[in-house]
């Protein structure tokens, strides 16, 4: 890597462009994407509802301040929003909620009309710090970060273990894939990313997965891991279209069974890092 880079990243961080990035000592991962309509929300519930079911108990967070939707989707009825928040006298915790034995979540929204002003940079970052206080309360968090970048910014520098990118097959899609790596790139030098495919299957996952490690390589000088894929599971889409929720979904569906699998793989590597650790965490790991 250029000393070119090194400066303009250490130039970034001084001047509060981006916070920098130190891995958290909760395990919690970010879901994002680069532009909407990929499923980024889907992969977060997914992710977190494979946690869940192998025995970690999970946090759920929709990121989107202004109008959540993971609460339609586990039949839930939020009390308060993540965008709430801003509001010093509100604690989080009181905005969760149970949505299975061992998942819980944090609800979207709070800034959904004209007479609530959207939040500012501050604030944003003000409520993922206030946050962040909830992650030692469980064994992972997952993070619903959209598309939104100044969202996905506040989220990581409040402390995650990794980002988790989520792309389509779409040339836009793979373009705003390389756009989001750029910018977390260069506001949050040594983030780790995982590139996730959804709706595709493993062949076509793994070359759109070459495509952007390729560019990603070849222009930011860093790499990505390979997550997975979720692949297209046309009754469980049809069934959520309809206003329909997770409850109830078949374990041995394509997306669920899929998504297990990319959340053991998570598993199975930060409980690594944990064993591999050299000073002990902040507390210790429920089993």
């Amino acid at each position: 890597m250029s000393s070119q880079t090194d400066g303009l990243r250490r130039f970034v961080v001084e001047r509060g462009l981006g916070d920098g990035w130190t891995p958290s000592d909760a395990r919690v991962v970010l879901v994002a994407a680069g532009k909407g309509g990929i499923g980024t929300s889907t992969v977060a519930a997914l992710l977190a509802l494979s946690f869940a079911e192998q025995g970690r108990r999970t946090l759920l967070i929709d990121g989107d301040d202004q109008a959540g939707t993971q609460h339609h989707w586990f039949g839930v009825e939020p009390r308060i929003g993540i965008g709430a928040m801003r509001t010093s006298g509100i604690e989080p915790r009181e905005a969760v909620i149970q949505a299975s034995e061992m998942l819980d979540l944090l609800p979207g929204g709070g800034v959904a009309d004209a007479a609530q002003p959207l939040l500012t940079t501050s604030e944003r970052r003000m409520v993922w710090r206030r946050v962040a206080g909830l992650y030692s309360d469980y064994d992972f968090v997952v993070i619903d970060g959209g598309c939104r970048l100044d969202t996905i910014i506040a989220a990581s520098t409040a402390g995650v273990r990794r980002l988790a990118a989520v792309s389509a097959a779409d040339p836009v899609a793979l373009a705003a894939t390389y756009a989001l790596l750029k910018a977390i790139d260069s506001r949050i030098p040594g983030l780790p990313v995982d590139f996730v495919a959804n709706g595709h299957d493993e062949g076509r996952a793994r070359a759109l997965y070459d495509h952007v490690q390729m560019a990603s390589q070849r222009w930011l000088r860093r790499g990505l891991n390979y997550g997975g894929t979720i692949p297209e599971d046309v009754h469980m889409r049809e069934r959520l279209a309809a206003g329909g929720t997770f409850a109830g979904t078949a374990p041995n569906s394509p997306a669920v069974s899929a998504a297990v699998t990319l959340g053991g793989r998570v598993i199975a590597e930060l409980d690594d890092v944990a064993r591999r650790s050299i000073a002990p965490t902040a507390y210790a790991w429920r089993r």
